[in-house]
């Protein structure tokens, strides 16, 4: 009852719809993939003649380096030397959108609108109702000692 009051008085909200928000978020995300390669040595040795014209035994070590390995290559007393050393590598290969994250919402919302007040009609405050009761009683005063004062000749009580 109270509340009724005072949205008669001061407006209040009311839900005229009802909505219902579906929402779909996709979340794409590039995955990194590491591969790793072990790393390893190979030795490998192979018997080289002597020349007789040159008379070559030994040699320089050849050294080739690549990104995952590096190569060590010589003759030393007519063998032929070999080194392969591979490196600890590891190889990253990006993978575009590989992982995929699909979250669905759903929300219900309520479309408030403002009722306003009903045109205001000047109600009567507690003061003025006071105020007028105080009026009638004291007219009903008035108006018994104006009737008591005329008709008291008559009663011979007070004569």
């Amino acid at each position: 009852m109270r509340r009724k009051a005072k949205c008669e008085k001061l407006g209040c909200y009311s839900s005229d719809s009802m909505m219902i928000i579906r929402e779909t978020i996709t979340i794409k995300r590039d995955t990194t993939i590491y591969i790793h390669v072990p790393g390893m040595t190979v030795h490998d040795t192979i018997e080289v003649e002597q020349d007789p014209v040159t008379g070559l035994i030994n040699s320089k070590k050849s050294i080739l380096q690549v990104p995952f390995a590096t190569s060590y290559a010589w003759v030393q007393n007519g063998k032929l030397h070999h080194d392969l050393i591979q490196k600890d590598s590891l190889i990253t290969e990006v993978v575009k959108d590989a992982l995929w994250l699909i979250k669905e919402n759903e929300t219900l919302r309520q479309k408030l609108t403002i009722k306003g007040p009903p045109e205001r009609i000047n109600y009567v405050t507690g003061w003025q109702w006071f105020q007028i009761w105080s009026g009638r009683i004291l007219l009903i005063l008035l108006f018994g000692c104006t009737i008591f004062i005329t008709f008291r000749k008559f009663i011979p009580l007070f004569r």
